[in-house]
């Protein structure tokens, strides 16, 4: 459990092969944009990791992902990569070094941690410089419209519901 009441739904074996199976590799074209930032950069800690997904993206822009974890059976799942490193680890206590990361990303899962904590552990990892990158995807409400997506989905919440998560907005406040 983190933060209040709120349950990693990822968990377990099933979930984890599920999740290896059917989620959408988009990490590639969200990266490719975050390149910019990162000229030279060495080291990517990718928090949250699941299967690998964002981390062999990552892999792309940096020279060595250290690559984390709350699931043990996701990481299972997790297409090995030369340059991705994976550990079992929570986002509010990475067993990173203080101060060695160029940058930290977090694909997907921001609302499932403590915060405070997590930003906290984020501060101490980056490097005077480093970059923090959240990012997430969502359906545009053109692709609500179409019939077959919106039985699809309204199967799918049916059968997996959307646990209980942190939804407040991430403001500037938070960030410093």
């Amino acid at each position: 459990m983190n933060g209040a009441g709120v349950v990693n739904p990822f968990g377990g074996a099933e979930a984890a092969r599920r999740y290896g199976a059917g989620r959408p590799s988009f990490h590639p074209l969200v990266l490719e944009r975050l390149g910019p930032y990162l000229q030279g950069t060495r080291l990517g800690v990718d928090v949250a990791c699941g299967t690998g997904l964002s981390s062999a993206a990552l892999a792309e822009v940096v020279e060595q992902v250290l690559a984390f974890d709350v699931s043990a059976a996701m990481l299972k799942e997790a297409q090995p990569h030369s340059r991705v490193r994976y550990a079992v680890a929570p986002a509010e206590a990475l067993p990173v070094a203080a101060g060695v990361a160029d940058v930290v990303t977090v694909a997907q899962a921001f609302h499932w941690f403590d915060r405070e904590a997590f930003l906290r552990e984020v501060r101490r990892v980056l490097r005077p410089g480093g970059v923090l990158f959240l990012y997430d995807f969502y359906f545009l409400r053109q692709m609500l419209r179409v019939l077959e997506f919106t039985q699809f989905n309204g199967r799918y919440l049916r059968q997996y519901p959307a646990p209980p998560r942190h939804r407040a907005p991430f403001g500037v406040a938070e960030a410093r």
